[in-house]
């Protein structure tokens, strides 16, 4: 089908997209793991109905607000249930029990650098296009890759949407949950992402 949207506005969906990407990428590796107060762990134990209740008057207006389709919506939403195995307020990442310093050597490990500066080559049309197009640096973009899934070795297969709805659910107290969903309902509503590969660890 002819696309008669402009260059600029390309641009700008593009750029819009790889901003709720990464912002997806770092809630899920880094946000809302730290404990809060008592209750919320409880929470991923009730039963669906509250869950769907929650998704259609507290999710809804918000990813509505983002331009989501609410057919994209229900079908995203249809018998979805709590992920029992997402992160809980006390869960702890690994990384956040070692010395900074050990967690440093191993994440910028020799290994891990040469193989960035080895993908910067390799990958160096692909990441300029990505670069051009997002404005994200393609240092920024490699690192990112490197570090969350080793440049693609390290592969899981979560449905974003659904932890990312647990943990809105669950930690109502952070309002980043709640806008992360939002923004991964749009990337799906947008037909960039399928939902079977908006996967994630």
């Amino acid at each position: 089908m002819f696309d008669e949207r402009g260059p600029a506005q390309h641009a700008r969906k593009a750029q819009a997209l790889t901003r709720r990407l990464v912002l997806l990428i770092a809630a899920l590796a880094l946000g809302g793991l730290a404990p809060s107060g008592p209750g919320h762990a409880e929470s991923a134990q009730q039963a669906p109905a509250e869950f769907q209740s929650f998704l259609r008057q507290t999710v809804w207006p918000l990813a509505e607000a983002k331009g989501v389709r609410r057919a994209t919506f229900d079908a995203a939403i249809a018998g979805l249930a709590p992920d029992p195995a997402a992160p809980t307020p006390t869960s702890r990442q690994a990384e956040f029990d070692k010395p900074l310093s050990a967690y440093l050597a191993e994440a910028a490990s020799p290994r891990r650098v040469a193989q960035g500066r080895a993908g910067l080559k390799s990958w160096g049309a692909e990441l300029a296009k990505i670069e051009a197009r997002a404005g994200v640096p393609r240092e920024i973009l490699l690192a990112t890759f490197g570090m969350e899934s080793d440049y693609g070795k390290a592969q899981e297969g979560k449905d974003i949407i659904r932890t990312l709805a647990t943990l809105a659910f669950t930690r109502q107290d952070r309002a980043l949950f709640l806008d992360e969903l939002a923004s991964a309902l749009f990337i799906l509503d947008q037909d960039e992402v399928p939902r079977e590969k908006l996967r994630g660890s």
